[in-house]
């Protein structure tokens, strides 16, 4: 999604956005070798016990950006929230 920009009479302007989050997590007390710890995980189409998942996390993100001259205390604040999970690669334990 292109930004999206919504000036407010203030001069503030709130900019939205969409961006995606890789990340790579891992279920195990020595990520690449020893096993698993004791968790099953169901996401998407794949149940079962994993002992790295890469992710995709797809964010909704909005920033109010403050008028020229903005105390630092002031210059933006940002609400973030995930709203899909795409799982691209999987191992298993």
């Amino acid at each position: 999604m292109a930004p999206e920009l919504i000036p407010f009479a203030d001069g503030t302007v709130l900019v939205s956005f969409d961006l995606t989050v890789q990340e790579t997590v891992w279920n195990s007390s020595a990520r690449r070798s020893g096993s698993c710890e004791q968790a099953y995980i169901q996401v998407s189409d794949r149940t079962g016990r994993f002992s790295r998942l890469d992710i995709n996390w797809l964010v909704d993100v909005q920033a109010w950006v403050p008028v020229r001259g903005a105390s630092t205390a002031e210059l933006a604040s940002v609400d973030d929230s995930w709203y899909l999970m795409d799982i691209t690669g999987t191992q298993r334990c």
